[in-house]
């Protein structure tokens, strides 16, 4: 039988002050309501900050830490010690997601047993768009090797190590840290396969991974 548990969100957020609004408002407006929404000011130098307290004001599940400047992997720690949620999801500011991507992720994950992460698949976007269709879906069901397979891409498989489009179950990130690398997310993922037995993964696109056309 499906339930409801709390799903924590985490957002680092820094001199995104263009481009934070639509992710916000992408995370927000999610069809699955019962989230935990971690806003982290990593110091930002703009106007960032400000914004984290007027969506504080605006929205209950949203929480803001503010903290010097540390990095990326620094403000994803900052939110991991304080975040409650059954489940986490990692959410990069300037980024946004379809509004149903939680809600299905965890369908998935409590389509079977024993399942600590599910994953969608992304988009590089320039602009802001939502998805009106989607290909058929295909779900398959990844064990600790495929997983690493996948990793080390040994039959060819789409470079994918970023952690921001998986759901995954707070039980197997006891203890984890991000190490302040520039690769933290390539570290991150091999420690989530290392660390999970097994795996849900749907073609479907949830995730707009955003690239600034200029520059």
């Amino acid at each position: 039988m499906s339930y409801n548990p709390l799903i924590s969100i985490i957002i680092p957020i820094y001199n995104v002050e263009k481009y934070m609004d639509r992710c916000l408002e992408s995370v927000v407006e999610q069809t699955y309501p019962n989230l935990e929404i971690i806003l982290v000011d990593d110091g930002s130098p703009d106007k960032c900050p400000q914004k984290c307290e007027s969506w504080k004001k605006k929205d209950a599940r949203i929480t803001v830490i503010h903290k010097t400047n540390g990095g990326l992997s620094s403000a994803r720690n900052a939110g991991l010690e304080i975040c409650t949620g059954e489940y986490i999801c990692f959410v990069d500011s300037d980024d946004w997601i379809e509004k149903n991507m939680i809600q299905h992720l965890l369908d998935l994950m409590q389509s079977e047993q024993n399942l600590q992460i599910a994953q969608c698949d992304y988009i590089i976007s320039h602009d802001y768009e939502l998805l009106s269709e989607q290909s058929d879906e295909k779900i398959s069901i990844w064990t600790r090797k495929d997983m690493l397979d996948f990793f080390f891409r040994l039959h060819g498989e789409k470079t994918n190590t970023g952690v921001w489009n998986k759901l995954i179950s707070k039980e197997i990130l006891e203890g984890f840290k991000f190490v302040d690398t520039i690769n933290e997310d390539v570290e991150a993922s091999y420690e989530f396969f290392t660390r999970a037995e097994k795996m849900i993964v749907t073609n479907q696109i949830f995730y707009h991974y955003f690239v600034n056309k200029s520059g």
